[in-house]
């Protein structure tokens, strides 16, 4: 039962308009916690030739709703988004690992990562995410 809603919950994603032009794939989705790869492409990098830091927000942004709404919650909404830009990153594809470290009864505190093939931290984030329980 739960793998049929993550099913329904990994198409949902994959039809909206930021999923498909940043190019996002899954990559593993468990109760409180999703992974998501974005490959980078010459679009998604800034003057200076490194992956954007807006591309790289709204990569966690995504990642970490995904998180929130594992947890069986049909609707969320990001209160709050605090990034750390750690390094760069040029060419290849990196991973957004996404973990729920709290919750109350209406909100949920998430931890984003952004990590390379190599498993050097990228980008470091938390999150507040409104839970619209039905």
């Amino acid at each position: 039962m739960i793998e049929l809603k993550f099913n329904e919950l990994k198409t949902a994603f994959e039809q909206s308009v930021y999923w498909r032009k940043l190019g996002l794939l899954h990559d593993d989705i468990e109760i409180g916690y999703s992974s998501i790869r974005l490959p980078i492409s010459e679009d998604s990098l800034n003057i200076n030739g490194t992956l954007h830091g807006g591309v790289m927000m709204t990569a966690l942004d995504i990642g970490m709703s995904l998180a929130a709404r594992s947890l069986g919650i049909n609707k969320v909404s990001t209160i709050q988004l605090e990034v750390r830009f750690l390094q760069e990153v040029k060419a290849g594809e990196v991973l957004i690992c996404s973990k729920v470290i709290h919750t109350t009864s209406n909100t949920a505190v998430i931890e984003g990562k952004i990590i390379d093939i190599d498993e050097n931290l990228l980008a470091y984030s938390t999150s507040t995410f409104k839970l619209y329980i039905d």
